[in-house]
Formats: structure tokens, C-alpha cells, sequence
């Protein structure tokens, strides 16, 4: 389940990473559409607001200007009643048009008792009003302010109507009665209805204190007719205490629909005039744009979504094509690495060159040769070649080898016989060259040359016949002696006395005989088995070397020993060891006078990591030449024969020093002695 979850998780962020431009693209075109929709209804809200305003203020100084002709109109009919009673002839006045009765359909004068006594309307009987809350309000306040009465319905005329009074005082200011106009509610509403206000508009003339509405005009109702307000904790009528005109945003009371509001109040009346609009017909404009340039950002991100798959799948299909060639490219590569790796693993030095004797390749083996660098050899001349590779010929037939050398590459290229050939160098020291060269068979034209080393299999031949050589001499001897006399003994030569001499000469000859042969055992042993029969202990290098001098009386007598390693200790076979030290100390006694003492030492070196053990004898010493070859099989420094040995025991001690991880070396010079210096690690 991980693994799944890791393995779609990683899909998708390889598509994510592959579609990046295209999903740069839409990210940044609807983060502008985003900003632009925020931007345009911003600039929409605050257009929708300030058009509000602006309607309000309009409204406002329209009604404010029917209510100031209706003040000026009460207060001329009121001086008239003040100077020719109350009983005026208001019907005439209207007939001859000093009454003008286009916005206003009553003009009536009512007494103090609240009766009617004049009016406009011919048809109106006599009633009595004093129980209208317009007629009170003038009756028990002297204010002389035009007063604006809720909408109600007339007792006789049926019709809904605002009345608009004023007082009229009698002598000494007393309450002479008040001039009453009607003013038809639905003057306004079929005023507004002339307006656009849009589904869910609404106009309104609402008391600024007592938040009654006068008028209250929608798309599909006209409140005129009914006595509703706005009540005290609506947001619109606190709005309406605090500033005399402005914008609120509010919910409807009965819809709970979210409107926009303007009012303003009148200048010298105690009426404001609302224009409220719903947030989403205010914003219609702006929801109108929204949804178009969301509708071209859909276009538009499906035009991009289909080209950036178009370019997606182009680039797959690169990458396929690509990711193919490179794959064919590394395959090819990788075949040629591999070529070139084995070309450079071969051990032997390989040549390729044309038909024209160009070299065209060449292995690291074969610049070393020559002493060059690879880069040196290529597109040498096959004559050139032959020049530098037997530069340091020291033999007269030089120029020989040369010639014959350039002939075989020249003609290699042309000739379909492998052709193999020894050639050897001088320098002076000799070095011996098999050259195997063939035609080659495949795309090109040219042959490949592989130059082996052989002269260390043939140094390795000469060591062989001369170890062969050797050590049948070394047999010989003995066995010819132990021959002879068993010869004479079987043909009666010998006397009775003399066998007792001839039975130590042949045990003298048959004990030199065994030792060669097990110093030969043990050596052979060494070389095949290295260190597999080694029984390792802890050993005490100190204690080895006290054992070795004390096992001989030759030594114990002519061996001086200066042992300062007695917390020395190394891991190690004894019975080796010993053997070694005590073939060393057995050259020393052999290689030198019987009265000079043999020096036997033991201290630590290699900063304490190590332990050197020395062997100093006073004896003949050794060459450069003889030193360098001592430790050779069969290898004597005495050609004489006068002193007895196998020629193998530094050979042994050697391999046994080799396998215990140590080293062994010779310091001599003739006829000052000889030092044979082992070196150890401490375990």
C-alpha cells in the first residue's frame, strides 16, 4: 500500500512538473480574471451607491419642492381666512385659478370646532374633523409650521390622501381653525412608477422622526394605502438619526433580501426620501460582466488546456524519440566501455593499424613498452614503430630486427596468414617479444598486432634448466660417491678394516644426500601450501632466540647475543621461525673463521610496531652481484665447493619470513662479513 501510494504520488508530481507551463498559464489568467472581477465589482458597488445617492437627492428636492408650493398655498388661503373669514369661496378662487389643482385635489378651511366651512370640492358635505390627529396637532400647539399627516382613507371621498396643514390664528393669536390640502398619496407613486427602478426596486417618502411611511413605492405594490414603518432598531431608520443623507447596505424586513439604500432628507420638512435597490440588481451590471468573463475564461483555459496537452504529447514523443537515441547512444557507449575496458585489461600490448602501416589504436601496455604515452602512438607510422622499439638494441643486427619488424606490419594488412614472430631486444639486459599478427576480418581494412613480454617466461625457462641443472649436480655428488662405493664393497675391494671408514663415508654421502632432498621437500612445500601447515602461537621473540643458540653447541660457544625484547611478542609458526634463525646462524658459522664470535640481536623498531632480529657474522662477506643473487635457489657465494651447504637455505628462510608478514634483508661487503637483518611485525 505504501509503495503504491509512493509510486502515485510520484506520478503526480511528474504530471504536475510536465504540465507546469500550461498550469502556469491558467493559474495566471484566472488570478487576473480574479483580480479584474474583484476590481469591476468594487468599481460597480461604488457606482451603485453613488447613483442611489443621487436618485435619493433628486426625489428628495422634488417632493421638497410639491411640499413648499403646498405651504405657500396654505399660508395665502390662510391670510385670506384671517381678513374675510372662514366661509371664503375656495371654489371660485379654483375656478378663476388662483387655486391651482393639479397636484392638489382639496384645498379645505376647517373652524376651530373642527367643522368644515369652505373647500374646493363642491361635493363635500359638512364634517367635522376635530377628531383627526392633523386638526389636533394644530389645535393644541401654536406652531404655525406646516404640518404632514399619515396616509388615511377619506370618510366620503374614498380616496387615500396626505393632508398638509397649517394653523390659522384669530385675534390676540388665539385657534381660529387650520387650512387643510389634500394631497392625493398616489401622486407620487404614479410619479415613481415613471421610473426604472428595477424588479425589486423601491421608492419612499418616510417620516424622518417617527419613521412612518408617507409613500412606498415597489416594482409590484404600492404601499400609499397602508400605515406601515420603519422600526426603531432597523438599521436604515438609525441610519437616517445620524446623518441627514448616505448610502447603508440593509436586509428587507419581510424578504430578508439584501438592499441598497439611499436617502436624504428634506431641507425644512421632517420627511426623508428612501431609494433602495436589491444587492444583486445593483450588482446586475457587474454579474452580468462576471459571468461573461468567466465564460471566456472557461474558452480560454480550454484552449490552453488542449494546446499544452497538444505540447505535452509533442514533448512525450520528443523525449521518446530522444530518450531512444540516447538509449541506443549509452548502449553504445556502454558496448564501447566494455571494449575498451578489456582493451585496456588485456596484459599484453595490442596494435591496430591500417592498410596504409598507420597505427590507428593502441593499449597502455604497449606505450610503456616504448616508454610513450597511448596518445603518442596513434596514427604513428608501422616504420616509426619499428624504429622506437628497438631503439635501445645494443646488438649489431639492429637494423635488422627494424627492417624485418616494418616489412611484417606493412604486409600484415594485406595477408590473410596469422604470422607470429620472437623478436628480442638487448638493452642491455635481454627482453624477449612474441609478436602474433593478423589480417583483420571485420568492417575495416588493417591488421591487429598483440606484443606479449615474454622475457620473464623465458628467464623463468633458463631458471628452471639451471635449477634442473643444479640440483642434479647437487644429487650427483653424493650419489656418485655412495655409487662408487657400494661398487667396491659389491666387487670385494675393500678390506674388513677399511669398512668401518666406508660405512661413515657413505653415511656422511647419504645424510648430505637426505638433506638436500628435505631442504628441496620443505621448500616446495612452502611455495605450494604458503602458510596453510603453519600452526600459529604467541611467541616470544626473545625466548626463540635463546631456544635457537641454546639447540646447538657450536652456537652456544660462538654466538654473542644482545636480546633487548623481552616484551616482544608476534604470532607465528615456532618450528618456521627457528628454522629460519638457525640457517641464518649456520651461514654465519660456516662463512667464517672458527675463533670469530657470530652476533646474535633483538630490539624493537618501526617506532615499537616492529621487531628486528639480526645475525652479524666477521666472514668472508658478499658482492653487489653475489648479495643480489643469495637468496636464489642452489646459489652459492663459495664456487669452490670447500664449504657445505645446499645453496637453499636463504632461499627457505625467505619464504618463511614472506609468509609471516615479514621481510629479510642482506648487508655485506667482502671480507668484512655479512648481517642478515629480519624484520617482523609485533603482534
Amino acid at each position: 500500500m505504501r509503495r503504491t501510494a509512493v509510486r502515485a504520488a510520484s506520478g503526480i508530481a511528474c504530471g504536475i512538473r510536465a504540465h507546469a507551463i500550461g498550469l502556469t498559464l491558467i493559474a495566471a489568467l484566472w488570478s487576473g480574471l480574479a483580480l479584474g472581477i474583484y476590481w469591476d465589482r468594487d468599481t460597480q458597488a461604488r457606482q451603485a451607491r453613488a447613483e442611489t445617492a443621487n436618485l435619493a437627492n433628486a426625489l428628495s428636492e422634488q417632493v421638497n419642492r410639491i411640499l413648499r408650493e403646498a405651504d405657500q398655498l396654505a399660508r395665502i388661503v390662510g391670510r385670506e381666512a384671517q381678513t374675510g373669514g372662514m366661509a371664503l369661496p375656495l371654489q371660485e378662487y379654483a375656478k378663476r385659478g388662483d387655486i391651482r389643482l393639479n397636484v392638489f385635489f382639496q384645498v379645505s378651511l376647517v373652524d376651530s370646532k373642527g367643522n368644515a366651512t369652505a373647500s374646493t370640492d363642491p361635493t363635500l358635505p359638512q364634517v367635522n374633523v376635530a377628531d383627526h390627529e392633523y386638526f389636533k396637532v394644530h389645535a393644541d400647539n401654536a406652531s404655525d409650521q406646516l404640518y404632514i399627516s399619515q396616509p388615511f382613507l377619506g370618510r366620503l371621498s374614498g380616496r387615500s390622501s396626505i393632508r398638509l396643514t397649517r394653523r390659522i390664528n384669530g385675534p390676540h393669536g388665539s385657534f381660529a381653525g387650520i387650512v387643510s390640502i389634500a394631497l392625493d398619496a398616489g401622486y407620487f407613486t404614479r410619479f415613481y412608477k415613471e421610473l426604472s427602478i428595477g424588479k425589486t426596486g423601491q421608492i419612499s417618502v418616510v417620516g424622518t422622526y417617527d419613521g412612518v411611511f408617507r409613500v412606498r413605492r415597489t416594482s409590484d405594490e404600492d404601499a400609499a394605502r397602508n400605515r406601515i414603518s420603519l422600526t426603531s432598531d432597523s438599521k436604515l431608520f438609525q441610519a437616517m438619526q445620524a446623518a441627514r443623507s448616505g448610502v447603508v447596505l440593509s436586509s428587507g424586513r419581510r424578504d430578508r433580501e439584501r438592499r441598497l439604500f439611499g436617502y436624504d432628507q428634506l431641507d425644512d420638512y421632517p420627511l426623508t426620501v428612501i431609494v433602495g435597490f436589491t444587492e444583486v440588481e445593483a450588482m446586475a451590471p457587474h454579474i452580468a460582466r462576471r459571468n461573461f468573463m468567466i465564460a471566456l475564461g472557461i474558452i480560454i483555459t480550454l484552449l490552453i488546456a488542449g494546446a499544452e496537452a497538444r505540447r505535452v504529447s509533442l514533448l512525450r514523443r520528443l523525449y521518446r524519440t530522444v530518450a531512444a537515441e540516447q538509449g541506443a547512444k549509452q548502449a553504445e557507449q556502454q558496448k564501447n566501455d566494455r571494449l575498451n575496458s578489456m582493451f585496456k585489461a588485456i596484459p599484453d600490448g595490442v596494435l591496430i593499424f591500417t592498410d596504409l602501416g598507420y597505427i590507428e589504436r593502441s593499449n597502455e601496455v604497449t606505450a610503456q613498452m616504448l616508454g610513450l604515452h597511448a596518445e603518442a602512438l596513434d596514427a604513428m607510422r608501422a616504420s616509426n614503430f619499428a624504429e622506437r622499439f628497438f631503439r635501445d638494441d645494443r646488438t649489431p643486427e639492429r637494423q635488422r630486427k627494424v627492417e624485418r619488424l616494418q616489412h611484417i606490419l606493412m604486409n600484415a594488412a594485406h595477408d590473410d596468414a596469422p604470422q607470429h614472430v620472437t623478436l628480442m631486444v638487448e638493452r642491455p639486459a635481454l627482453s624477449v617479444f612474441e609478436f602474433h599478427i593478423r589480417h583483420s576480418r571485420s568492417g575495416f581494412s588493417g591488421g591487429v598486432a598483440v606484443i606479449r613480454d615474454v622475457t620473464a617466461q623465458s628467464q623463468l625457462d633458463r631458471m628452471k634448466s639451471d635449477f634442473i641443472s643444479t640440483a642434479a649436480h647437487e644429487l650427483r655428488t653424493p650419489m656418485a660417491g655412495i655409487l662408487g662405493f657400494a661398487e667396491l664393497l659389491k666387487a670385494g675391494r675393500i678390506t674388513s678394516a677399511q669398512h668401518e671408514d666406508v660405512f661413515d663415508l657413505l653415511h656422511e654421502r647419504a645424510k648430505k644426500l637426505n638433506d638436500v632432498l628435505s631442504e628441496l621437500l620443505d621448500l616446495a612445500r612452502l611455495e605450494a601450501r604458503a602458510d596453510q601447515d603453519f600452526e600459529y602461537q604467541r611467541i616470544n621473540v626473545c625466548a626463540l632466540c635463546r631456544d635457537v643458540v641454546a639447540a646447538d653447541p657450536v652456537f652456544a660457544t660462538r654466538v654473542s647475543a644482545t636480546l633487548v625484547c623481552e616484551d616482544a611478542w608476534l604470532d607465528g609458526d615456532r618450528p618456521k621461525l627457528m628454522l629460519a634463525l638457525r640457517n641464518l646462524l649456520e651461514n654465519a658459522v660456516k662463512y667464517s673463521s672458527p675463533a670469530s664470535i657470530i652476533h646474535l640481536a633483538a630490539h624493537h623498531s618501526g617506532n615499537g610496531r616492529r621487531v628486528s632480529i639480526k645475525v652479524r657474522d666477521e666472514g668472508i662477506g658478499m658482492t653487489r652481484e653475489e648479495r643480489e643473487r643469495a637468496f636464489e635457489k642452489f646459489y652459492r657465494a663459495d664456487k669452490s665447493g670447500a664449504i657445505p651447504g645446499t645453496g637453499l637455505g636463504l632461499a627457505l628462510v625467505r619464504e618463511i619470513v614472506t609468509l609471516h608478514g615479514g621481510v629479510v634483508n642482506l648487508e655485506s661487503q667482502p671480507r668484512r662479513g655479512t648481517t642478515a637483518i629480519i624484520e617482523l611485525e609485533i603482534a
